[in-house]
């Protein structure tokens, strides 16, 4: 996959960035400003109050819902994190999620008619999820093109399978080399 998407998802955060500047907004309008910016892209952003703070993706793929788009990234916020500095949050938060979603959409398309198996990330389960071959990928990709989540990604994966399991870290590790981690 090149990486023109990564590259122009890139490009219209920094524009967002230097358009909203330091100002302080709620999440929602965030959001809207996201959707606003990444509509050509089939990325669509929601965010809803609760009790925690979270960002989450989901590629959609074939499988549409009524009135979905390919990318759907979900914001959760509790009432701290209601106005923001959208800075931090588009680059160091959203972008790698972003990223992670574009490359499940190139294994779909790499797949052609096959489906996509979807993964749901849960707290208590991280084992299975970071060990699916489509995940392993997407990590991958994910640390290569964002420093940022890199270190966090990298950590993760020698903590729970370095030991027992080194087969998943190793494929991990190869594939984030192969992708370019070492030449960021």
């Amino acid at each position: 996959m090149s990486n023109r998407n990564v590259k122009v998802a890139r490009k219209k955060l920094d524009i967002l960035v230097d358009t909203l500047q330091e100002r302080e907004i709620t999440i929602p309008s965030l959001c809207r400003y996201l959707n606003n910016t990444f509509n050509s892209m089939s990325i669509r952003f929601t965010s809803k109050l609760d009790d925690f703070f979270s960002i989450s993706g989901f590629f959609a793929g074939s499988v549409k819902l009524d009135n979905e788009l390919r990318y759907n990234i979900h914001i959760d916020y509790d009432e701290k994190g209601f106005k923001i500095n959208p800075k931090e949050l588009l680059i160091d938060e959203i972008f790698p999620v972003i990223v992670h979603e574009f490359r499940h959409g190139y294994q779909e398309r790499q797949r052609g008619k096959k489906q996509l198996k979807h993964q749901h990330r849960s707290a208590s389960d991280d084992f299975s999820y970071l060990s699916d071959k489509d995940e392993i990928d997407a990590n991958a990709f994910e640390a290569a093109n964002c420093p940022n989540s890199s270190n966090w990604l990298f950590s993760r994966y020698k903590e729970i399978f370095s030991k027992d399991y080194p087969e998943y870290y190793h494929r991990f590790l190869k594939k984030a080399y192969t992708y370019g981690i070492l030449n960021k």
